[in-house]
């Protein structure tokens, strides 16, 4: 799927630039946020933005789901979810 996509290394900067101060918030934000800051070191860079997991607060808001997958959260809200 990403096989003709650009490196890293040729993205990070434009991804920074839009980030900028804003919080990094997504699914499972741990996840991602490691990836991105042990890329963004490894490339000079030093990300330490505020990040926001709506995996953790799907698990606080939602006790009666029995999994908190994002397609199972945006189900429950009536969300339309397209991987």
């Amino acid at each position: 799927m990403v096989k003709d996509a650009p490196t890293i290394d040729k993205v990070y900067p434009d991804f920074i630039k839009f980030l900028g101060n804003s919080v990094f918030i997504a699914h499972n934000a741990e996840f991602d946020y490691r990836f991105l800051k042990n890329a963004g070191k490894a490339l000079g860079y030093i990300l330490d933005n505020e990040m926001l997991d709506t995996l953790a607060l799907a698990r606080k808001v939602l006790p009666q789901l029995s999994h908190h997958k994002l397609n199972l959260v945006c189900d429950y809200y009536g969300i339309v979810f397209r991987h």
